[in-house]
């Protein structure tokens, strides 16, 4: 497994943040078969190969996904750009 670490800072409030991280988790969901379970402000992410964990803070997002090694930089680039458009600085 390769670990990608996530963390964004974002000028987002908290409730648009958050609405826009369970739209990308409900997209995650849907595209790769991934269940995604909340508490509270973090939602955990497991799937066939797949797991990790986001948190959301006051302008922040941290966490990480392990995937396969293969996976790595495909994933990776995907996460940074939808991130990082849907989350700016």
């Amino acid at each position: 497994m390769a670990k990608i670490n996530i963390s964004h800072v974002h000028s987002l409030n908290n409730d648009e943040a958050k609405a826009k991280l369970e739209k990308l988790v409900k997209q995650l969901e849907q595209k790769y078969k991934i269940t995604c379970t909340w508490s509270g402000d973090d939602v955990d992410l497991k799937g066939t190969g797949v797991k990790g964990k986001i948190s959301m803070q006051e302008g922040k997002l941290e966490g990480f996904v392990d995937v396969p090694f293969f996976l790595k930089g495909k994933v990776e680039k995907a996460l940074a750009e939808k991130i990082g458009k849907e989350f700016p600085a």
